[in-house]
């Protein structure tokens, strides 16, 4: 096991972070920040040269760091017992007490799983409504610029009509043009062909929500 991997046993680990809490001991950050201070200009370079002069003996002399920490550990627990802070039951470390702020994140961790939950239920709810309506969008648009063709059509026929009524020469009945027939005949095949896959009963507005049935929010307790 390196230094660089080592981790301390439960009870060294909580003694030493609030220690580090408490600014009673270094963390690795001021460590580095104070030998680097050392170096700087009128600085004590012994760091420098102790790390130098070092390197050979920690490679070769590198300490049996697990037995060392276990060792500590035990040292650490009885003299806590001895002063009256542990009892002399062991402690489960494994066993859980909670403050406040894990009980909380516990909490919004399990009402956001909730959430993800009903957001996927109405995820599969709306897909296919949503392709539906993608659909039947663009079935109007076709219908709609047929049906501008067609009025365009009817347009310029009226007005062809409303000029010859202002001559003396008697109206006669104007045929539809080969555009009108043709405009007429397209949307009328549009419609024959899919219009029965967009009846306008299904793709009115909705009397309920498309949604009935699956939980509106996540209702989850603090506890």
């Amino acid at each position: 096991m390196s230094l660089n991997t080592a981790r301390l046993a439960p009870l060294t680990e909580r003694i030493v972070s609030a220690l580090v809490a408490e600014r009673l001991v270094l963390s690795d950050e001021s460590r580095v920040k104070t030998e680097l201070g050392d170096l700087g200009p009128g600085g004590n370079n012994s760091a420098l040269s102790d790390s130098e002069g070092g390197d050979t003996e920690t490679e070769t002399h590198q300490p049996s760091l697990n037995g060392d920490m276990l060792s500590l550990e035990d040292r650490l627990k009885r003299e806590l017992q001895y002063i009256g802070i542990l009892d002399d039951d062991d402690v489960n470390w494994n066993d859980r007490e909670d403050d406040e702020v894990c009980v909380a994140i516990r909490a919004l961790q399990r009402q956001l799983r909730e959430q993800t939950r009903i957001n996927n239920m109405r995820k599969a709810r709306l897909l296919p409504i949503a392709k539906e309506h993608i659909g039947f969008q663009e079935y109007t648009q076709v219908i709609d610029e047929l049906d501008k063709q067609v009025e365009q059509c009817y347009i310029k026929r009226h007005r062809q009509t409303k000029s010859r009524k202002r001559k003396s020469a008697p109206v006669k009945t104007v045929s539809l043009s080969d555009n009108a027939l043709n405009a007429m005949g397209r949307r009328r095949r549009v419609v024959d062909a899919i219009g029965h896959l967009f009846p306008a009963e299904k793709f009115a507005l909705p009397t309920e929500s498309v949604l009935a049935g699956i939980p509106q929010n996540p209702d989850i307790q603090m506890k």
